[in-house]
């Protein structure tokens, strides 16, 4: 869907026009299949498929969240206790426990559209990082790379703690650093083959 028309239905649901556009790529893998929950070198790559997402603060508690892929909304209220169990929405209650959300943090609107068509492209991880920028707020505007390995971090802990996948960390980071890189999935260290691979060409 185009940005304008997730905007139109972005209005439609909640009747404000959003404050703030989202989006997380997808990703393949050239080199090292299975090897990231190892801690091994992986060499994977952001595409330009995955999530977008459209969102306002809303002043409130409450988080809502609606994704048109599922044609659903979840709704969790930060002053109760958030649990897991309701399945997509397990990803918006583990990414509001291990970021620590209080009840003094604002609650959010989320419009949430994924063109990622097909499995092997981290679709999970393109969506739960989506969600983790909107519940960082208006930090999410400014990441440092200190930053953006914390939310591979966090996302990676909402898929072993509360999604029950135990996978390893390349699909959080390539999501969040975005190009193509080389991962040394046991210390994080990355470098940046982009300019490398497309003077290759």
């Amino acid at each position: 869907m185009s940005t304008q028309a997730l905007t139109e239905t972005f209005q439609q649901w909640t009747g404000d026009l959003p404050s703030h556009f989202v989006w997380a790529p997808g990703r393949v893998n050239l080199i090292g299949e299975h090897i990231d929950y190892c801690g091994g070198e992986v060499m994977p790559m952001a595409i330009s498929q995955g999530t977008s997402a459209l969102l306002r603060f809303n002043g409130s508690d409450t988080v809502r969240v609606r994704s048109l892929r599922f044609n659903e909304t979840t709704e969790i209220n930060r002053r109760k206790p958030v649990v897991t169990g309701s399945g997509w929405g397990d990803y918006i209650a583990g990414v509001l426990i291990e970021s620590g959300a209080t009840p003094s943090s604002s609650g959010f609107d989320m419009l949430i559209d994924q063109d990622i068509g097909s499995g092997g492209l981290s679709s999970s991880a393109s969506f739960c990082v989506a969600l983790a920028l909107a519940a960082r707020g208006e930090s999410a505007t400014q990441l440092s790379a200190a930053d953006r390995s914390d939310i591979a971090r966090l996302c990676r802990r909402v898929e072993n703690n509360h999604i029950g996948v135990a996978c390893g960390i390349m699909d959080q980071m390539s999501v969040v650093l975005g190009g193509v890189k080389q991962l040394d999935c046991s210390t994080l260290a990355y470098q940046d083959l982009s300019r490398t691979l497309m003077s290759m060409w």
